[in-house]
């Protein structure tokens, strides 16, 4: 008798382990989803900024460290999921247009800084969620 309790509770532990996990792993989802569609939109908008002179521009992007530095205190992971999202964004805008032409100097140093600091292109967005205790690790080899 004592057999098939322990397998029953065996079994439910399992299952309680297993359902904590399948939340954890929407939890990372929804996370990963709410910094990749503000570094999209933030991306977007910088795309399409037009500074009336340089000391309005020095101020956005001044602004716009100040933001990220912000983040990469309160949250790291934060930091780098919004940073390689943000990076896909203006590799994509660099495809058409040419930014050294079109854009300010602000946002030419901010695609540089993307490049440089985002995470290797080779990843997608399951690998940024499935691996995000890995990114810190990831982040420190590209310095």
């Amino acid at each position: 008798m004592m057999i098939p309790i322990r397998k029953a509770l065996t079994a439910v532990l399992v299952l309680i382990s297993c359902l904590g996990y399948s939340q954890g792993v929407e939890t990372d989802l929804a996370f990963s989803d709410f910094y990749e569609q503000m570094a999209n939109r933030d991306a977007r908008l910088e795309a399409t900024l037009d500074f009336s002179t340089e000391e309005d521009e020095a101020d956005y992007w001044r602004d716009q460290l100040n933001f990220e530095m912000r983040l990469k205190k309160d949250s790291y992971r934060a930091y780098r999921t919004y940073i390689y999202f943000k990076k896909k964004s203006y590799q994509e805008h660099q495809k058409e247009c040419d930014i050294a032409q079109y854009h300010g100097k602000g946002y030419v140093k901010k695609a540089l800084f993307y490049n440089i600091h985002g995470l290797s292109s080779s990843l997608e967005r399951g690998d940024v969620v499935k691996h995000s205790k890995l990114v810190p690790t990831l982040a420190s080899k590209n310095k």
